[in-house]
C-alpha cells in the first residue's frame, strides 16, 4: 500500500522509463539480498544477484551505485569470504562480456561506446509548491518510521536488525542513483521508492495512535490525486 501511494506522489515516477525498469530488478535484488543471511546456496544466489544488477546497469547507467550496495550486503549479512565477493564481481561483469560479444561478432564493437560516462551533479530546486509538498510526504513520514524502528532494533531478530541497516544503505544508494548523470525530471528518484515506503510503512504499523496514522495517509493520498490533476 505505502509503495502504490508513494509511487502516486511524483508524476513523473508513473512513466515509461529506464529507471522504473530497473527499480522492479532492484527490488527483487532487495529480496535476495536480504535472504543471503540464512542461504543454503550463498555462492549460486550472489552470482544471480550480480547478474541481475549488471543487467540493470545496461538499461540505465547510473545504476551502478548499487555494485556498492552488493558488497555492503556481503559486509553484513554474511561471513567475509573473498571468494564470495569475487563471484559477486563477476557475476556483474557477465552481462557485459555477452554484450561484448555480440557486439564483436555484428562488427559494432567500439571500446569508447562501452565506457559509460559519469558525471556527479545535484539535483534542481523544485519549480512547484505540489513538488515541494510531495517531496514532504516522504520525508517526514520516513524520519517517523525511522525513528519507531530505531526504538524497536531490541526487539527485533539479528536478521531484521541487519536487514535494517541493509535497507538504509540501499536508500544511499539509490540517492547516489539520482545524482549521477542528471535528468531532467525526476524520473530517476522513483529507485528510493522501495526504502521510502518500508519506513512509511513502520510509521503505519508502530503507533498507537492510529487517528494521526490514517490522517497521515489520507493526507498523502489528497496530495497524490491533487498532483497528478493540476501538475
Amino acid at each position: 500500500m505505502c509503495y502504490i501511494l508513494l509511487t502516486s506522489l511524483l508524476p513523473d515516477w508513473g512513466h515509461f522509463s529506464a529507471p522504473l525498469l530497473i527499480n522492479s530488478i532492484v527490488i527483487w535484488c532487495w529480496y535476495r539480498l536480504v535472504a543471503l543471511y540464512n542461504s543454503p546456496n550463498p555462492i549460486a544466489s550472489i552470482f544471480n544477484l550480480g547478474v541481475l544488477l549488471g543487467l540493470a546497469t545496461l538499461l540505465y547507467i547510473p545504476a551502478i551505485a548499487f555494485l556498492i550496495l552488493l558488497f555492503f550486503a556481503l559486509l553484513i549479512m554474511r561471513p567475509f569470504r573473498i571468494q564470495e565477493w569475487f563471484v559477486g564481481f563477476i557475476g556483474f561483469t557477465s552481462p557485459y562480456y555477452f554484450l561484448i560479444l555480440i557486439l564483436y561478432f555484428v562488427h559494432q564493437l567500439n571500446w569508447k561506446n562501452l565506457v559509460p560516462h559519469i558525471s556527479f551533479t545535484f539535483p534542481s530546486f523544485p519549480g512547484s509548491v505540489w513538488i515541494v509538498a510531495a517531496m514532504s510526504l516522504l520525508i517526514i513520514p520516513f524520519i517517523i518510521g525511522g525513528i519507531y524502528v530505531q526504538n524497536n532494533l531490541n526487539k527485533m531478530l539479528i536478521q531484521g536488525r541487519k536487514s535494517w541497516s541493509l535497507l538504509l544503505g540501499f536508500l544511499v544508494m539509490a540517492v547516489f542513483v539520482i545524482v549521477i548523470n542528471k535528468a531532467g525530471s525526476y524520473e530517476n528518484w522513483i529507485v528510493t521508492a522501495m526504502p521510502f515506503a518500508v519506513f512509511h510503512s513502520a510509521a503505519y504499523y508502530y503507533p498507537q495512535n492510529k487517528f494521526l496514522t490514517g490522517l497521515l495517509h489520507w493526507l498523502c493520498f489528497g496530495v497524490a490525486i491533487a498532483i497528478n490533476y493540476f501538475v
